[in-house]
């Protein structure tokens, strides 16, 4: 597929199984590649957010990383059930993976504690768990690059962009009479995220620099966890100073930014490191060729010196584009069985087409193309009653 780039575009394409895609210049320069080489221009080209991504990340997650614990208990018992509070809450998959997410939910809310195979066996025979999902735009060049985390940023932001979309006000989660109940305070997403991803994420260095990277989401009385790496890292860890944080959400739209803020330090950190896809490396996001309304002149300038210089500082216009990347309707389905059902019922936008809107407009073509057969009909009729009255009277010699 050759597309003549010289505007912004966004990828369409019927990705199945195996399939390979791409996007190539006029000149013949590639942009983007699905093969294994997977040759990646991330500076210029805005991947679409694919669901097979998210779902297999989330299967990832779910089965592999909060499966491992022997029994789930206290404090990461609370973290689990605060995050599928937020999972089912903020994170549309459709009807099948929707309701699944919310079963487990119901399920977690009686347990005082959950041993390992107890839940493997909630999760076995659920969709989430027996759907073969493949990554797409996040396959890395290697299987060991890229892929599961990738997924996992996609989520969240995803998650944070749907709670703006729904427009609800600032809150946070507490457990009241045994049930998570939204009450005021910072913002939910942010919260659950620091308390579950150190407790659960299988990379324990990985876990330790994202509690010490959202530390200031705590509420009072909450500890740093995990307090020290659970690992050895690769390559030196670097803690962030406190005063470098992105300061805590206090809002849907705040929760937007400060996780693009959050990721972007961490595609800092991760640069030149052995975990980054030599393919696809890593940038601040959105670049400037990606979303050129999103960053000051000034900001541009510095980042065209050092792609770590600067962020895009024009708040407006970047949480626009944040919303249009993550929100539902800009999602695609390649790769992912699921029928238009299960899908139609999520939040698309008000730029896009409910069933009842179809139905109407199926109505009123109907309508329509009735009224046209009438009047047509009626014209004819007049045609020929009109010709009829200037016909000659027959006489007889």
């Amino acid at each position: 597929m050759d597309l003549k780039l010289k505007a912004p575009v966004t990828l369409r394409s019927n990705v199945t199984g195996g399939s390979n895609f791409g996007v190539k210049m006029e000149a013949g320069q590639i942009l983007f590649d699905s093969s294994p080489e997977n040759k990646v221009n991330p500076l210029t080209f805005s991947m679409p957010v694919y669901a097979a991504d998210v779902i297999s990340s989330l299967q990832n997650l779910l089965i592999h990383d909060v499966g491992r614990k022997k029994v789930i208990k206290g404090a990461d018992l609370d973290a689990l059930k605060e995050f599928l509070t937020v999972l089912s809450k903020y994170l549309d998959l459709g009807q099948q993976y929707n309701n699944e997410i919310a079963y487990l939910r119901r399920e977690v809310y009686e347990k005082p504690e959950i041993q390992r195979q107890e839940w493997l066996g909630l999760m076995t025979g659920m969709t989430l768990s027996t759907d073969k999902v493949q990554y797409i735009a996040c396959r890395g060049s290697k299987p060991y690059l890229r892929g599961y985390p990738c997924g996992l940023w996609i989520m969240f932001h995803a998650m944070t962009v749907n709670r703006y979309i729904k427009g609800e006000k600032s809150g946070r989660l507490e457990i009241i009479k045994g049930i998570f109940t939204l009450i005021d305070g910072t913002a939910p997403i942010a919260h659950a995220l620091n308390r579950f991803v150190p407790r659960f994420f299988s990379c324990g260095y990985c876990a330790f620099h994202f509690a010490k990277m959202t530390s200031n989401v705590r509420l009072e009385g909450e500890s740093v966890y995990p307090d020290r790496p659970g690992d050895d890292p690769p390559f030196p860890l670097e803690v962030p100073d406190p005063a470098t944080l992105p300061a805590a959400p206090k809002s849907a739209r705040d929760e937007v930014l400060w996780l693009n803020t959050a990721h972007n330090m961490v595609n800092k950190r991760l640069s030149g490191h052995p975990s980054e896809d030599p393919l696809a490396p890593k940038i601040v996001f959105p670049s400037p060729e990606q979303c050129r309304a999103c960053w000051s002149e000034a900001a541009r300038r510095k980042v065209a010196m050092d792609k770590f210089s600067a962020t895009p500082d024009k708040a407006e216009e970047l949480l626009a584009y944040l919303v249009h990347q993550y929100r539902p309707s800009s999602w695609r389905w390649d790769g992912v069985c699921v029928s238009f059902e299960a899908i139609s019922h999520m939040n698309l936008g008000a730029d896009t087409f409910s069933t009842t809107d179809m139905i109407l407009v199926g109505v009123i073509c109907v309508c329509c193309s009735a009224a046209l057969a009438v009047l047509a009909a009626l014209i004819c009729c007049r045609w020929r009653w009109s010709r009829r009255d200037h016909l000659p009277l027959s006489t007889t010699a």
